[in-house]
């Protein structure tokens, strides 16, 4: 994960006990909702987005080229400026990174090595088992977890922003177009970190302006 991704996990985790709640919700996969987490720090503002797939592109796997295509134009289009202040912060946006993430892809690793493990386990065993039912084990092994991948394949955007301010202590509204290019975006849960504390709120398609 990108560096900018890094530092907004890293200083919205200080403060995120009381809000464990936004992070369940957002966990159930919810479609039409995505989450978006504000930080400002001394002249620099870093927010992190993550929104279903469904919600930017009307699909939530990748399961044709044309789907793929049109994931990585997401992508793109992303890393393009859809949030801003207001204008008395004089804030200017000076990074963006995006990336898409398959639900389910540590896991299938993780059942693969498992796997090499035991059959590395069957070959050093001194009394081997027949090899028919040794390939039959193996091959339902392997599409039990072909089955739990797709089955666990659905794709998540994660967006980052780096803003710096000339005034950031004049910072009180934050605005979003995001809802314009992806109609299918309904909602954003804001976790926003201000010096003075910490506000949480939303941004929807029909408000889409959060006032501090």
């Amino acid at each position: 994960m990108k560096a900018c991704f890094k530092l907004v996990a890293a200083v919205v985790l200080m403060t995120t006990a009381s809000v464990a709640y936004a992070a369940d919700n957002l966990s159930a996969h919810q479609h039409g909702a995505g989450s978006l987490d504000v930080a400002v720090e001394g002249n620099s503002v870093l927010m992190e987005l993550r929104v279903p797939g469904q919600d930017l592109l009307g699909f939530e796997q990748l399961k044709t080229d044309q789907q793929k295509s049109k994931a990585h134009q997401a992508v793109a289009l992303l890393k393009q400026q859809w949030f801003s202040f207001n204008a008395q912060a004089n804030c200017q946006l000076v990074e963006a990174e995006a990336e898409i993430e398959t639900e389910g892809e540590d896991d299938h690793g993780h059942e693969e090595h498992k796997d090499h493990d035991e059959h590395k386990d069957h070959d050093e065993h001194k009394d081997h088992v027949d090899h028919e039912d040794h390939e039959e084990h193996k091959d339902h092994d392997e599409h039990k977890d072909h089955v739990d991948h797709e089955e666990a394949g659905h794709i998540e955007f994660h967006a980052s922003w780096l803003y710096q301010c000339q005034q950031p202590e004049q910072i009180n509204s934050l605005t979003s177009k995001l809802f314009e290019r992806f109609p299918g975006s309904q909602q954003l849960k804001l976790r926003i970190l201000l010096p003075a504390g910490q506000k949480l709120g939303q941004l929807t398609a029909k408000n889409n302006q959060f006032n501090f």
